[in-house]
């Protein structure tokens, strides 16, 4: 809830590399700011938590004996199977490496239609518990045993639609999916932000964990029939950048159209960044009568963003997907279903200097986040090819080890511009295929 009052407090603290074992690669942290301004500030608070130290160190202790004992005495745990196993952390995908899954369930059956897949499976009950556990339990791990309660409640449709097709093979797209996207009004704006927080606040005013936004794309159709048109901006530097990047995104939206998010979080930037320029006194007040348009600040209010997510949970199924609808699963699903010449086209010339258009060995295309190249600047260096190797490039280019080396800042910046460039282009895909 505290606010720091320093400029840059983040980047006071340098990172150096401080040689290997082989394993590990091993830091130190300098700080290079005036320590007393940072105790004096606030920002940080002692809190006594000792009585709870106290409270759990019998049940730590206890703990500590039993676990050095199996260390000791070489005595794999084997602890219960159930529900928590599907996100076990040693679930490890190559083939001939060690795998802890693999290994507590080695005795268990692997059905062709496992229920791990299952959407929201740990919220289906049975007899007054979690009916994921009680079939582990009896070693009923197909989808096709699942509870009649599977398939009730506010979920119970989604889950039989996925079982259903899942079972055939087949793609399900809702009766009104198609109508739904026509109603959509031209020009289309496909929008995706990349955004970081970090315990320390980047910047002035700030609190622990605020959101810092630092760059968007956009792929813009004008009208119906148009070729998609890319826009995008990436923060040049490490000032604070929110309210340059909602300036450069309100002069490329405009207040006419379509804009389109997967999922919800780039409204809640907005809403943020609206928030802080209430805080902050602002000379812009064009910028803030944007937002209070854009961003619904009341449950009845109105906004031109259709959240394409919450569309394809609603009206959109491919097996591929099982019981996820993040972009990084919907779009394989479509390009393996997908029949628009349109698509391949757009991945070919995805950017002036690279081609993402790739085909598996069964013909089908290929998932481009697969073959966004690396950043190949410095070894460790982030592959950036998800949301939170984003975050993290961001904050190396600008206060990590790639602070100060600017053949770095150049290659993140490249991969960083790829990335959210290729998230809206899969809107774009998404879309075409949607409405085909």
């Amino acid at each position: 809830s505290r606010c720091t009052d320093i400029e840059g407090l983040y980047s006071q603290f340098a990172i150096r590399e401080n040689g290997s074992d082989g394993s590990f690669r091993f830091y130190d942290v300098e700080f290079l700011g005036d320590a007393e301004a940072v105790r004096g500030e606030g920002l940080m608070v002692h809190v006594d938590v000792m009585s709870q130290v106290e409270g759990r160190r019998g049940e730590v202790r206890q703990l500590m004996d039993q676990l050095k004992a199996q260390l000791e005495g070489g005595v794999r745990p084997e602890p219960p199977l159930g529900i928590q196993c599907f996100s076990c952390e040693y679930n490890c995908e190559k083939e001939n490496a060690p795998n802890g899954f693999r290994e507590c369930w080695s005795e268990m059956p692997e059905p062709e239609f496992h229920i791990r897949d299952v959407y929201h499976l740990g919220t289906i009950k049975a007899s007054g518990q979690k009916a994921a556990d009680a079939m582990i339990s009896a070693q009923l791990l197909d989808m096709r045993d699942l509870p009649p309660s599977a398939f009730t409640g506010k979920r119970g449709a989604r889950r039989r639609i996925q079982v259903e097709h899942t079972l055939r093979g087949t793609e399900w797209k809702s009766p009104d999916l198609a109508e739904e996207i026509s109603g959509w009004s031209y020009p289309l704006h496909f929008v995706d932000f990349e955004t970081t927080t970090t315990a320390l606040p980047l910047h002035r005013g700030l609190a622990p964990y605020e959101t810092v936004a630092f760059q968007w794309s956009c792929h813009t159709i004008p009208t119906r029939g148009a070729e998609p048109i890319h826009t995008e901006w990436l923060s040049p530097n490490d000032s604070f950048p929110n309210f340059t990047f909602a300036r450069r995104l309100m002069d490329h939206l405009g207040d006419s159209g379509t804009f389109l998010m997967w999922s919800s979080h780039e409204h809640t930037v907005l809403r943020h960044i609206l928030d802080q320029i209430r805080r902050f006194p602002s000379q812009d007040p064009s910028l803030q009568r944007w937002l209070e348009f854009v961003v619904r600040q009341h449950p009845t209010d109105t906004t031109p963003w259709v959240d394409m997510n919450a569309l394809a949970l609603r009206a959109y199924f491919h097996p591929l997907m099982g019981g996820k609808t993040s972009i990084k699963r919907v779009l394989p699903a479509v390009l393996s279903a997908a029949r628009s010449p349109r698509i391949p086209r757009w991945l070919d010339a995805f950017s002036p200097d690279l081609s993402l258009l790739r085909y598996d060995k069964s013909g089908r295309i290929a998932n481009p986040y697969d073959h966004l190249p690396p950043v190949g600047v410095m070894e460790g260096a982030e592959r950036v090819a998800e949301g939170t190797a984003a975050m993290r490039a961001y904050q190396d280019m600008w206060f990590g080890l790639g602070r100060g080396r600017e053949e770095v800042r150049a290659g993140y910046r490249a991969a960083l511009l790829r990335y959210c460039r290729l998230d809206t282009l899969a809107m774009v895909v998404i879309w075409e295929h949607w409405g085909d």
